[in-house]
């Protein structure tokens, strides 16, 4: 299999944006503490929101070591596939994971590396959007 494009980049801005989110919120909910303990309650608010912002961060970065199981999963198909990952779409859409092209078709596939519950369609939604956002840029 040929691998046209690396992924990870667009999960790893996002991972970096939820990190400064999570510091810039953090570091002032503990200035507001320190200095002006009479707004305890808005300090423990932005405090609220920097811990937030850091699950954030980290569901991002468990988005790149699952991208990346599946390069790995992929790798042993023949020379015949070429595999391009992380393809960024128009107008802030998001991005496509990882579009798989064979002699037997062209896959948009999107990486998920959390629990869900099979009711949750977000998903299927999100793959769906991807696959119909590949089918007309084709």
């Amino acid at each position: 299999m040929h691998i046209l494009r690396t992924g990870g980049k667009y999960a790893g801005e996002q991972q970096r944006l939820y990190e400064v989110k999570a510091a810039i919120f953090a570091l002032t909910g503990a200035t507001l503490l320190i200095f002006l303990s009479h707004l305890w309650l808005l300090s423990l608010i932005f405090l609220g929101c920097g811990l937030h912002y850091l699950k954030r961060r980290s569901h991002w970065r468990k988005g790149i070591l699952g991208e990346k199981m599946v390069v790995e999963a992929l790798t042993p198909l023949d020379n015949s596939y070429v595999l391009i990952n992380d393809i960024v779409l128009p107008e802030g859409m998001g991005n496509i994971d990882h579009i798989l092209v064979g002699s037997n078709g062209v896959f948009a596939i999107e990486t998920k590396s959390y629990r869900w519950h099979y009711l949750n369609r977000f998903p299927i939604r999100q793959a769906i959007c991807s696959a119909v956002s590949l089918r007309y840029f084709l």
